[in-house]
């Protein structure tokens, strides 16, 4: 699945569950701002990390493998996941 699709895919879920939230007439604002930000920190940030990292440790493979032939030690400097 490429980049833009999962981004796209993540601020849809977003959207959704925001207007969800709005809607909700047992919130008053203040509770609706607490459960966006909860939601934010402990849903949407662990995802965002766990794919940039997926991310980074690709291209860092990437770009050792184009490396390796050149310096290994160089390699090992550059990258954290070698």
């Amino acid at each position: 699945m490429s980049h833009n699709t999962e981004v796209g895919e993540l601020l849809a879920s977003v959207r959704k569950h925001f207007t969800d939230i709005n809607r909700d007439p047992d919130l008053n604002d203040d509770d609706k701002k607490r459960l966006k930000e909860f939601y934010l920190e402990e849903l949407i940030a662990p995802k965002a990390r766990t794919r940039c990292a997926r991310a980074m440790r690709v291209a860092c493979e990437t770009s050792v493998s184009l490396q390796k032939t050149r310096s290994p030690k160089a390699v090992k400097q550059t990258c954290p996941w070698q």
